[in-house]
């Protein structure tokens, strides 16, 4: 392997570039004395005894000589496996800080002032809803109007109710044939997120429709649940 290629891996696994270069000398030969260690590495002999030491602590290298000062490598698989292990912890533990900030721009991203929208209904309505309950994690109810014949917003509802709770009552008159969707007469298009989030709309019949996405709404949350209990448990 070239000199600056194994260089550079070692800087990957966490080493600094002193570090690499004098590890790599040592590697290089059986034993190395703390002058011929500075000459092939290219480290100043000003900084090579501070390197060596730093090596001698992570437990890579070992004095085997005092006079002169000789050192070599413990044992190359060791340190390559030691390197690979450290780095392997250090992004699983990036990878769990990960996890933990999406969740907590997720839960960032629930707490959104109220959103009034003026959209067209046949163009907007549908994208809008999908990227609103793409964010539920618990539950969805409500009720739905000509968006639920959608295919791709159905689509998207199947999906999402194999991962959470997924309740809805749509107009008898629509096409309409999914198991968690109840034919019911009524006149609202609302949806309740996570027992959070309200989402209204008002328009129905015209091409431009305002959407409502509302927080801390309790009031009006509970009026829309209420009457969505009732007409779900009624036969």
């Amino acid at each position: 392997m070239e000199v600056e290629r194994a260089i550079d891996r070692f800087k990957q696994l966490g080493l600094t570039d002193y570090q690499s270069r004098v590890l790599y000398a040592l590697l290089k030969k059986k034993s190395c004395k703390i002058s011929d260690i500075a000459s092939n590495s290219g480290v100043p002999n000003t900084r090579v005894y501070d390197v060596v030491n730093q090596l001698i602590e992570m437990k890579f290298v070992i004095k085997i000589s005092d006079k002169p000062k000789t050192y070599r490598v413990r044992n190359v698989d060791q340190v390559l496996d030691t390197l690979l292990q450290e780095k392997t912890d250090e992004i699983q533990k990036i990878k769990e800080d990960v996890s933990v900030m999406k969740d907590f721009f997720k839960y960032e991203d629930t707490m959104d002032e109220t959103k009034l929208l003026k959209v067209d209904r046949d163009k907007d309505l549908v994208n809008l809803l999908i990227e609103e309950f793409g964010k539920a994690k618990k539950e969805i109810i409500g009720f739905g109007h000509k968006e639920l014949e959608n295919k791709k917003l159905q689509e998207s509802l199947k999906e999402l109710s194999n991962k959470i709770n997924v309740k809805l009552i749509a107009h008898p008159d629509l096409d309409i044939n999914l198991d968690f969707v109840k034919a019911k007469h009524h006149d609202m298009c609302a949806y309740v997120v996570d027992n959070n989030k309200l989402i209204i709309g008002f328009g129905e019949g015209s091409k431009a429709y305002n959407l409502g996405i509302l927080h801390n709404q309790d009031s009006l949350k509970s009026m829309v649940k209420t009457h969505f209990d009732n007409l779900w448990t009624t036969p």
